[in-house]
């Protein structure tokens, strides 16, 4: 080791060394996170917080006479912050011995699989969303949503992915109306697939006709796709080999899911001196995060049980 240079001070500089690609490679991969297209993100501040949620806001009417003040119902439901927590244990030997080449692959998967976490958990509400119920007591994708005077209304579907079941879906969303009963004027313009749908679903919202010069079509499917350019396409892989599908309308100034961020993820240190270095002979680099993922508005997404 460098004259002058005592392993304390490899310990900090790797650390801060270490910390800095953590850093860097989580902020890379939150770039492509897909959790912002669905999720509110909401600020915590506690180990839980209670949302107070208004009924729909009425449609504007012309002013004849006094103004229609009109009640919305109010519920409330509570989300509560878990921790997290990612730690890796490194010989002392290794850092020792500055293999300090072992340690980076890790780190940088430490920070791939903070930044994909929450992911994850958004992933998780979709697919427990058929028997999850959100702030209005219902499961959030059901047939029997009711709020004031809206009647009986449904998100849910059981058909799998095709033309005809995705139209269905995307008239379903137009057709739900508020607690005072009037069209909220909703269109699906994104749809949420695992990857065993991927390309089913690139090739009902993307794919045109292609015509060639002469004008004769190259579709395999003879007619116009008449879906193609209505919908972004998600694919979130860890639905795995789940066929159910989801539609959403995210352009609503709210998203239909919550995730509620207390502490985003850091990266932290046991080195030197620790108890656990002096029994076990190694260090430990780990991460911390406390947030949790929560259903918000039913109304704004559509969901096909299909497996």
């Amino acid at each position: 080791m460098p004259g002058g240079i005592v392993p304390a001070d490899v310990e900090r500089h790797l650390r801060l060394g270490l910390q800095t690609i953590y850093d860097q490679m989580f902020l890379e991969k939150a770039k492509v996170a897909k959790w912002p297209k669905l999720c509110n993100e909401v600020p915590s501040t506690s180990d839980y917080e209670t949302y107070g949620w208004l009924g729909s806001i009425p449609a504007v009417r012309e002013w004849k006479g006094q103004r229609v003040i009109r009640a919305v119902e109010e519920y409330g439901f509570t989300i509560y912050n878990k921790v997290f927590e990612l730690t890796i244990a490194v010989s002392v030997n290794t850092i020792l011995r500055e293999k300090y080449g072992k340690i980076k692959p890790r780190v940088v998967n430490m920070a791939v699989k903070d930044a994909d976490h929450q992911d994850q958990l958004m992933t998780d509400l979709l697919l427990n969303a058929f028997t999850t119920a959100c702030y209005d007591g219902k499961y959030f994708f059901a047939d029997n949503h009711e709020s004031g005077n809206s009647g009986l209304q449904t998100n849910k579907g059981t058909a799998p992915l095709d033309a005809d079941s995705l139209k269905e879906g995307m008239t379903a969303m137009s057709l739900i109306v508020d607690d005072q009963g009037e069209n909220m004027g909703l269109v699906a313009n994104t749809l949420i697939v695992g990857p065993k749908l991927k390309f089913t679903a690139l090739e009902l919202a993307k794919v045109r006709p292609r015509i060639a010069a002469g004008g004769t079509s190259l579709s395999v499917v003879a007619g116009e796709n008449v879906l193609a350019g209505l919908l972004d396409v998600i694919v979130l892989e860890r639905m795995g080999t789940s066929l159910n599908w989801y539609l959403a309308d995210t352009s609503q100034g709210v998203l239909p899911l919550i995730m509620q961020v207390e502490q985003k993820p850091k990266f932290d240190a046991l080195e030197g001196a620790s108890e656990h270095a002096f029994k076990y002979d190694e260090y430990l680099y780990g991460t911390r995060s406390s947030h949790n993922a929560g259903y918000g508005v039913w109304e704004l997404m559509y969901g096909s049980l299909v497996s």
